[in-house]
């Protein structure tokens, strides 16, 4: 949760968005789903949209 407050992620989508994402990430992805790589990641699509 601190790690997530620190970047400036709401932890509770965040959280979510994980476990959600979790049962089909492999384990090279993994470095995916920290909260700076999952926030960068979040506002590329966004920015794409």
């Amino acid at each position: 949760m601190e790690n997530c407050k620190m970047h400036g992620v709401e932890p509770i989508a965040y959280l979510k968005d994980v476990l959600e994402r979790l049962p089909i990430t492999t384990n090279k992805q993994v470095d995916q789903l920290t909260p700076l790589n999952w926030k960068k990641s979040r506002q590329q699509v966004v920015v794409a949209d």
